[in-house]
């Protein structure tokens, strides 16, 4: 039976006007708004939290796979482009897990795609371009909303947010 079709123990203040403590009622979660509003932005969070990792995996994931493919015999003049896609993927993709500086690490990497497209998947005739690209403007969308939206509660900007408001 799924969690959320079990009803949910609600406890009430303390003590009553009599100093006695009152039983702890049970709430059916489909009657009480509080707990569908509160199981509502639980699901909302989880999926902002499963989107970014999402993301950020597509990044890191790329990262590793072109440094292990590299060949300097291939690689030509664009052997530092090369280095350098690798390290801003992988790093702005891991803060983008972490959920640190994300508004910054979304934007670099939505900058970088668009790098990426113009210099490197520009020729839209040739097929394999064309399917780069396309995946590149899903990417980026992903990328805006992380950018409209922050990280999330679950990230560590949430939290360091919370400690400079407590400090």
């Amino acid at each position: 039976m799924h969690s959320s079709a079990l009803p949910q123990a609600r406890y009430p203040a303390p003590h009553d006007a009599d100093g006695v403590a009152p039983e702890p009622t049970v709430v059916d979660p489909e009657v009480d708004p509080l707990v569908e509003r509160d199981r509502a932005h639980a699901q909302r969070e989880a999926l902002h939290l499963a989107g970014r990792l999402i993301v950020a995996a597509v990044f890191i994931v790329s990262a590793i796979v072109k440094a292990a493919a590299f060949d300097p015999a291939t690689a030509g003049n664009l052997g530092a482009v090369f280095w350098v896609s690798v390290v801003v993927e992988l790093g702005a993709g891991a803060l983008l897990g972490a959920g640190l500086f994300t508004r910054k690490a979304a934007l670099v990497l939505l900058l970088w795609l668009g790098v990426g497209l113009v210099f490197f998947h520009g020729d839209l005739s040739v097929e394999v371009n064309r399917v780069f690209a396309l995946a590149n403007l899903g990417i980026a969308g992903g990328l805006f909303v992380l950018i409209a939206n922050g990280a999330g509660l679950l990230s560590l900007d949430r939290w360091l947010d919370d400690r400079r408001k407590t400090a």
